[in-house]
């Protein structure tokens, strides 16, 4: 066999096993190229697609390397002040999590007054109720996302279900000579009982 030969077959093998290999457990999108993420993070995870797409519609969840205070407070506010808050917003909006790798802390600062330190953790809880996710050592925060994007929105509209009571089908009964239910029409326990009784059912 050539060499080119060999390298088809190791070709069309590694192919047909891609296609045997199960698909990914959650399609994440990233605001930055790969090289921007710290390795060991996309080294301890599997089964995950990672995207560079910021298509809501298209992905799980984000993913953030780094958010300044400056960003955490326009997210808060629900003002997209640039590129990445905009994007991050975008998911927000979808009801789709996002995770930031590092944020910037006020914990960090011994110098800051109280009321300050306060408010800039105000605004990391407003932005946790939006739906954002801090990366922490111990993974909470990780664990919680990955929960996060696997939540399914609900239907927009619930289909509407209109009972028939026991008087309204013998109505229908004196109307028409039989019953006619639509896909949303449902009897009552009553009614029901009635139509077992009187063997309306066949």
């Amino acid at each position: 066999m050539k060499v080119t030969e060999i390298e088809k077959v190791i070709q069309q093998v590694t192919e047909m096993l891609m296609k045997r290999l199960p698909p990914a457990d959650y399609q994440l999108a990233l605001t930055e190229a790969k090289a921007g993420y710290p390795q060991t993070f996309f080294a301890d995870l599997s089964m995950v697609d990672w995207l560079e797409g910021k298509d809501p519609t298209k992905c799980d969840g984000l993913v953030v390397p780094h958010v300044s205070l400056s960003q955490l407070a326009a997210i808060a506010q629900l003002l997209p002040t640039d590129h990445q808050t905009t994007s991050i917003l975008s998911f927000l909006f979808a009801g789709k999590p996002v995770l930031v790798l590092q944020a910037e802390s006020a914990n960090d600062s011994s110098k800051m007054k109280y009321h300050l330190k306060k408010k800039v953790n105000e605004l990391a809880e407003q932005c946790e109720r939006y739906g954002m996710y801090f990366f922490e050592q111990e993974n909470t925060g990780y664990d919680a996302f990955l929960a996060s994007c696997r939540k399914k929105p609900l239907a927009k509209e619930l289909p509407s279900r209109k009972y028939v009571t026991e008087k309204q089908l013998i109505q229908r009964l004196q109307q028409t000579n039989g019953i006619d239910l639509t896909n949303q029409e449902r009897l009552t326990p009553l009614a029901e009982e009635y139509a077992l009784r009187n063997r309306l059912f066949k």
